[in-house]
């Protein structure tokens, strides 16, 4: 296919991959993994039919690559989210905010990260950094001087907070007055999930 400038939603050559990918992780936002499809995608890129089959190969792959880049773009969150922290206390909450503040961010990255049975699983590429995120959270977790640490050893510490965040992200829009008057809860007024999450984390981490 030749670009040509006068058609809108065209792309250069050099610029197909990243053009597909854009338009997958719009697809995966709004309609999910089910409704993604090479065509529909390409169609959303505004690029020949072949296009994604050409550089990705299947949507398996494709969708493989995207989960890689979603796992690389987390752990760089929750990187920079340990920017300036000084007191181990607070390095787990800071990293947990930073994982359910990415995945409400980047809703077609979360929509497909943990869908092993959609992704190529046998990629070390993606075994590696899925892996990171969580040694993020361990490093964390071994350097927090609490009686969780201690109990738990930080393996077990690490994955019960980590099940928390992720928990939080999954249930945050669901997370409504509703819930409160069911319950009986005079304020059923919420935080944002990011700083729900932290907050748990540090009633937790004091027990």
């Amino acid at each position: 296919m030749t670009p040509s400038p006068t058609q809108p939603g065209r792309y250069h050559h050099g610029d197909l991959p990243n053009a597909v990918k854009q338009a997958a992780l719009a697809v995966l936002a709004t309609d999910g993994p089910a409704a993604l499809s090479l065509r529909h995608v390409a169609a959303q890129a505004g690029v020949s039919h072949t296009a994604p089959r050409h550089h990705f190969g299947d949507k398996q792959h494709l969708l493989t690559e995207l989960s890689l880049d979603g796992f690389t773009s987390l752990a760089e969150a929750m990187t920079r989210a340990l920017d300036g922290v000084d007191d181990p206390a607070d390095r787990l909450p800071a990293l947990l905010s930073s994982y359910v503040a990415h995945h409400r961010q980047h809703p077609g990255y979360a929509a497909i990260m943990w869908r092993t049975d959609l992704l190529d699983t046998t990629d070390p590429r993606l075994q590696q950094a899925s892996l990171h995120t969580f040694e993020l959270l361990h490093d964390a977790a071994a350097t927090a001087d609490t009686q969780l640490t201690t109990s738990l050893g930080p393996y077990r510490l690490a994955l019960m907070l980590w099940s928390l965040a992720h928990g939080v992200t999954t249930l945050a829009d669901r997370l409504t007055p509703a819930l409160a008057d069911a319950a009986g809860t005079p304020d059923p007024s919420l935080p944002p999930p990011e700083q729900l999450v932290t907050e748990f984390a540090h009633a937790a981490l004091r027990t």
